[in-house]
C-alpha cells in the first residue's frame, strides 16, 4: 500500500485509519471513486504546471516540475468532503483512455500544508 506524508494537524489517527483501510488502488479509474465517494465538491483539469504547493506534493513522484516535459499534462483534481473530520483529494492522469489516480491524500479540514 502506498503512503504520502502530509504536515496535518492534531486528526493524525483518524488520517492514518483511512490510509490503511481505504483500499485505493494506483492506476484505478476516476468512476471507481464516485462510486465508493459519491459525487465529488469538486473536480477540474489543469496542466501540470498550475499545480503548486506543498498540497501536491504527490504529484512530483510522477511529474517532476522541475521537468518542462511534464509541464503541460493534463490532471485531474477531485475532493471529497467525507466527514467532519475527514477530506480525500485525489489526482489523476489519463492513460488508456481513462483517468487513473496516480496520487492521493486524506486529510483533515483545517489542514496546514
Amino acid at each position: 500500500m502506498k503512503y504520502d506524508l502530509v504536515n496535518v494537524t492534531k486528526k493524525d489517527d483518524q488520517v492514518t485509519q483511512y490510509y490503511e483501510k481505504n483500499n485505493i488502488q494506483s492506476g484505478e479509474v476516476d468512476a471507481s471513486f464516485v462510486e465508493k465517494y459519491g459525487r465529488p465538491e469538486h473536480e477540474f483539469v489543469r496542466p501540470r504546471y498550475m499545480f503548486v504547493g506543498e498540497y501536491y506534493i504527490g504529484l512530483e513522484k510522477t511529474y517532476r516540475s522541475t521537468d518542462p516535459r511534464f509541464s503541460n499534462v493534463l490532471i485531474k483534481e477531485m475532493f471529497w468532503h467525507l466527514h467532519d473530520d475527514l477530506n480525500l483529494t485525489c489526482w489523476f492522469h489519463y492513460k488508456d483512455e481513462q483517468w487513473r489516480v496516480f496520487s492521493y491524500i486524506f486529510w483533515p479540514p483545517g489542514a496546514v500544508f
